[in-house]
């Protein structure tokens, strides 16, 4: 899949390849193109590989990310970014699922 990512408004002209992003759009194409009744429905099971991704950020200076989804040892949903990079920090974010159980 290819993207770009602009955000002017805080002061970020063009971003020639954004992993966050990707992680996000890496989910929604994975889903897209395997429709129902895929292994991406049951991202429970621990350790398994679930689908593998080429990303072309078409910026100025173009940027190519291999995304992997996975799951890992407890079975939690993982994307896996590959490619050439700048590292600007480093470190690991979790994120706790929303609850979208209606009151």
């Amino acid at each position: 899949f290819v993207s770009r990512f602009f955000a002017p408004n805080l002061g970020i002209e063009e971003d020639p390849a954004t992993g966050s992003a990707h992680c996000a759009l890496s989910v929604y194409w994975a889903k897209e193109r395997a429709g129902a009744g895929s292994k991406l429905e049951d991202t429970d099971t621990p350790n398994t590989h679930l689908v593998h991704l080429r990303a072309k950020q078409l910026s100025k200076r173009v940027g190519n990310v291999l995304c992997d989804l996975e799951t890992d040892a407890k079975g939690k949903l993982v994307c896996k970014l590959t490619g050439q990079c700048v590292d600007f920090m480093d470190g690991i974010i979790f994120m706790e699922e929303p609850d979208l159980t209606i009151p």
